[in-house]
């Protein structure tokens, strides 16, 4: 009958987690939940709980516990509850129930009380779920059109947000799948491609290697358009080839930064096709021992 027995309660499942008994920690925090529903530490209780089932990739289980943080009445932690629903719509995406996942997200980003970082992230995982959209064969490229409103709702809202960048990045990849439909998008995503490279912007190492990796393909692409002459294709390509190599030779690293691998391999293997395309033979070869020396494995 102890006045501080919850909070004990709460700490002794705490400490079971803190030690490596997951099992025995989730017991006891859906002991908690069930004993002390009107208690202010309820809603983190229930938040563990579906943490633990979102690590184990049990994400029906964790959409679920995330869901009773907006949906119980009696809890009124607001932070807790923006946070579940943007959870619930991760939980939803990572088991592919995509139709959810977009919903959580607009609903969420569409708050005016929600946190403006939080209803960024929204912004921005309501653009990737759109992406997972099937295509419309009637308007093929209607799904880029509508994430690129998502991630842009980010570029206006919060500019100089951390995730600025990548929303521009983002952008410029819709820009350049419908490019496929209209040519005239290529200039577009160039355009946003190079908004990532902005130092304004302060883009990570990932998002800029990627935006390099992105003006690359789509100057490939331009190449290949049969309004190009044979002196712009080549221009064209020769270009794309240097975007590739400012990303595998370090050339875009700021101070202290270090290459990301995945981008250091993909840039790598599309600069050595590229120079075998151009028959630059030595070029190619010498990518291609770089990346031996870089991933022996």
């Amino acid at each position: 009958a102890n006045a501080l027995r919850p909070d004990v309660e709460f700490n002794r499942a705490w400490v079971q987690y803190l030690a490596g008994r997951e099992t025995n920690a989730l017991t006891l925090f859906t002991n908690f939940v069930a004993d002390y529903p009107a208690h202010a530490l309820a809603p983190y209780a229930k938040n563990w709980e579906a943490d633990f089932y979102y690590r184990q990739s049990n994400y029906t289980n964790a959409q679920i516990h995330y869901q009773n943080l907006f949906e119980n009445t009696n809890w009124h932690n607001v932070g807790l509850a923006y946070q579940g629903r943007m959870m619930a719509g991760r939980a939803a995406f990572a088991r592919q129930d995509y139709v959810t996942a977009e919903s959580h997200f607009k609903t969420l980003a569409a708050d005016v009380n929600c946190p403006t970082n939080l209803a960024a992230e929204a912004y921005f995982a309501l653009g990737d779920t759109i992406l997972m959209r099937d295509a419309d064969p009637s308007n093929p490229t209607k799904k880029f059109d509508d994430a690129k409103e998502a991630f842009k709702r980010i570029t206006l809202a919060l500019p100089a947000g951390p995730l600025a960048g990548a929303a521009w990045g983002q952008m410029a990849n819709c820009y350049f799948q419908m490019g496929s439909q209209d040519p005239r998008f290529y200039d577009t995503a160039i355009e946003n491609y190079q908004r990532v490279l902005a130092s304004s912007n302060h883009a990570d190492v990932a998002a800029r290697s990627q935006a390099e990796a992105g003006w690359a393909k789509v100057l490939e692409r331009q190449a290949q358009l049969p309004a190009k002459t044979l002196l712009e294709k080549i221009d064209l390509t020769k270009s794309a080839l240097g975007h590739y190599l400012n990303v595998f030779e370090g050339k875009i690293l700021l101070k202290d930064e270090q290459l990301d691998p995945f981008w250091v391999k993909e840039t790598g293997f599309a600069a050595a096709a590229l120079a075998e395309d151009q028959q630059q033979w030595e070029v190619a070869m010498n990518i291609y021992r770089r990346l031996w020396e870089k991933f022996p494995v």
